[in-house]
């Protein structure tokens, strides 16, 4: 990438970044919920009034402003899904989900790093599901 590019991204994303910081000022301002942080379970009512829209934003804003994106919008956007899925899970205690997270956390992990283990292993059974069925409609 030659250096003007680099210079225009880099102008970009700050304006974005401010773009971002205002909207969270005005939510404040208006008495939303904007924060997420992973290491911290969200208020379940708060949580689950946000539409899936905004639970999405809000995590792609937390790991964009951590400086834990993934290098791409794609695989940010797909990151920011599975912790809502699992925090959506882990909100209304879907088959035991906070239990599972609280003894991840005993093992040593961090509320974040037990929502990636957990995020994994629904990514496995979901693929595992998608190939079953994929099969099965296969040979029909």
């Amino acid at each position: 990438m030659e250096k003007k590019q680099r210079k225009r991204l880099k102008r970009l994303l700050r304006e974005h970044e401010l773009l971002s910081k205002k909207m969270v000022e005005a939510k404040k301002a208006l008495g939303q919920a904007v924060d997420y942080d992973p290491l911290a379970a969200p208020h379940p009512e708060n949580w689950l009034e946000m539409g899936e829209g905004e639970r999405i934003v809000l995590v792609k804003e937390y790991h964009r402003f951590a400086g834990l994106s993934l290098g791409s919008a794609k695989r940010d956007s797909v990151h920011a899904v599975v912790h809502c899925v699992i925090e959506n899970q882990a909100t209304m205690d879907v088959e035991g989900t906070r239990e599972r997270l609280a003894k991840l956390q005993l093992e040593g992990m961090d509320r974040h790093e037990a929502i990636h283990e957990m995020g994994r292993d629904f990514l496995e059974d979901y693929t595992i599901e998608i190939n079953r069925l994929r099969k099965r409609d296969t040979s029909s």
